[in-house]
């Protein structure tokens, strides 16, 4: 870092004297240590936050589902009680997509709310009150992102999945260009590429490091302590069970029953808690890279994209019509002409009974 910084003084001013960060004592603002201490403090003080704004996630989440599904099989159910189960079935697809479109609105909500709340100092009401203010511009970048990826499918299939996945990463960043700049629309996420191919293997690198550590210390950590609980509950439970081998043994089965439910318990707590320290890692290098303010934009991807989906929507919708609409047409005409004639029968029958009832009065 010290060479980078003579050869930025020196190509701005052939007269400037070298700056050495060593012997001045500057830290290396790339130095993983000092990424991992910043991402570390920045975790540690939006924690609370962060598992507070998950528990009114999951709440609302749950509540907004229960009421609209609620809702939904109220009015399907009333509809069928009344004898319009076609009407109910046009109905209840319609409100699905309600149902899908409200949680798709929820989550993204949170989603961006989750980020926003680890790289901001916000309060948590405030948090998702500015959340609320980019969720638009967030679904409108999730669909962009959407749409790119869907189109690098096929080339995926071919690169084992290799180019979707840098593509990925190109990405990484364009949830806090959305809430720290101004750039808007798809280019958020050309600006994230550009941003992360400015130094991609030294972001990617420590990235990994990062990741290889945490699993390192949570697998070790998760172990230690299933351990430490055996340990501790086998020697209770031989004071238990002394001189009764049948007490002994059931109560070893009940302590691994508890353990085990308690390492897979801490499966599912602990990524919970390191998810932010991910977030608040990147965001230290995200910090470190200006925000282009025209990024470029890559046109040969973009077109091998765009004519990957449009592809794929052609033929989706060829096979609908070509194959897929025939043979529902053909199940509803024969649905069709068996109610016809179930109820032309029906009637010849109510006819006869008629006739042979007015013959009889007549008689």
């Amino acid at each position: 870092m010290s060479d980078t910084l003579q050869n930025n003084s020196s190509s701005q001013d052939p007269y400037a004297v070298p700056i050495d960060r060593v012997a001045l004592h500057i830290p290396d603002p790339w130095s993983i240590e000092l990424l991992i201490k910043k991402a570390f403090l920045r975790t540690k003080s939006r924690m609370l936050t962060y598992l507070l704004l998950q528990l009114i996630s999951s709440m609302v989440s749950s509540a907004v589902l229960t009421v609209t599904l609620g809702i939904s099989v109220a009015i399907v159910a009333v509809l069928i009680i009344a004898g319009q189960q076609m009407v109910a079935l046009v109905v209840g697809l319609l409100l699905f997509l309600v149902i899908v479109i409200i949680a798709v609105y929820v989550s993204s909500l949170f989603q961006i709310a989750s980020v926003r709340s680890i790289i901001t100092e916000d309060p948590i009401l405030d948090t998702i009150k500015m959340s609320r203010q980019l969720l638009n511009p967030y679904l409108t970048l999730t669909l962009w992102q959407g749409l790119f990826m869907l189109g690098l499918l096929p080339i995926g299939l071919v690169t084992s999945f290799i180019v979707p996945v840098v593509w990925s990463l190109l990405f990484s960043f364009a949830n806090f260009i959305l809430i720290t700049s101004t750039t808007k629309g798809a280019s958020i996420l050309w600006a994230s590429k550009d941003m992360i191919l400015s130094k991609f293997w030294g972001i990617v690198g420590r990235y990994i490091l990062l990741t290889i550590l945490i699993s390192t210390l949570t697998s070790a950590g998760i172990a230690l302590i299933g351990f430490v609980l055996s340990l501790f509950g086998v020697g209770l439970v031989s004071l238990i069970g002394r001189g009764n081998p049948e007490a002994a043994q059931s109560s070893l089965s009940t302590l691994q029953t508890i353990v085990s439910l308690f390492v897979n318990s801490l499966g599912y707590i602990v990524p919970l808690i390191i998810a932010p320290m991910y977030t608040a890692y990147l965001f230290e290098m995200y910090l470190l890279i200006p925000v282009p303010d025209i990024p470029k934009k890559p046109k040969i991807w973009i077109g091998l994209s765009a004519i990957s989906v449009i592809t794929m929507f052609a033929l989706f919708f060829y096979g609908y019509f070509a194959f897929v609409l025939p043979e529902i047409m053909t199940i509803s005409q024969k649905t069709t002409n068996k109610s016809i004639g179930l109820f032309q029968q029906q009637v010849q029958t109510y006819i006869q009974d008629a006739v042979e009832k007015a013959q009889t009065m007549s008689q």
